[in-house]
């Protein structure tokens, strides 16, 4: 259960963080940096909790940054795949599965730095993330009703 939940949570903030669903921040950074204070607030987080949220920022900023370097040879893979009349499906799984290892590579430290986090959560404030994770589990992206839901 513990181990589901840890994946979950790393899922949801991958996603926040990597896919940029809060369309109003210029940057990564700020967007990240929104959330770790919305974070912050709704758990009352100690010292050593925003520490560690902070490492957990750190580190999937690092690790989005090493993916966005690789995003202009991606896309232009895919455009030469897509002008093609036939599409070279060895050459689309190629790319798709290269991309799964840069993913899959790079989750161990950020699966680290969650658990860092989630390992100093009082029994209250881990509650209130599963809580908050079963109440938006069925939602379908970040916006409902135009505007976005954190925590």
């Amino acid at each position: 259960m513990k181990i589901s939940l840890i994946l979950i949570s790393v899922f949801a903030m991958v996603t926040m963080v990597l896919g940029g669903c809060a369309h109003r921040f210029k940057t990564p950074e700020q967007r990240a940096d929104h959330f770790v204070t919305i974070i912050t607030k709704k758990l009352d987080l100690n010292d050593e909790q925003k520490a560690n949220l902070n490492t957990l920022r750190d580190e999937m900023l690092a690790v989005r940054e090493g993916l966005e370097d690789k995003r202009d040879e991606k896309r232009d893979i895919v455009q030469s795949l897509l002008a093609e009349p036939v599409l070279d499906q060895d050459k689309a799984t190629t790319l798709i599965n290269g991309h799964f290892n840069d993913i899959s590579s790079q989750s161990p430290r950020i699966v680290a730095a969650l658990a860092n986090f989630w390992d100093s959560l009082t029994p209250k404030q881990q509650i209130k993330i599963r809580e908050k994770v079963e109440k938006h589990s069925d939602r379908k992206g970040c916006w409902r009703h135009g505007y976005p839901h954190y925590m």
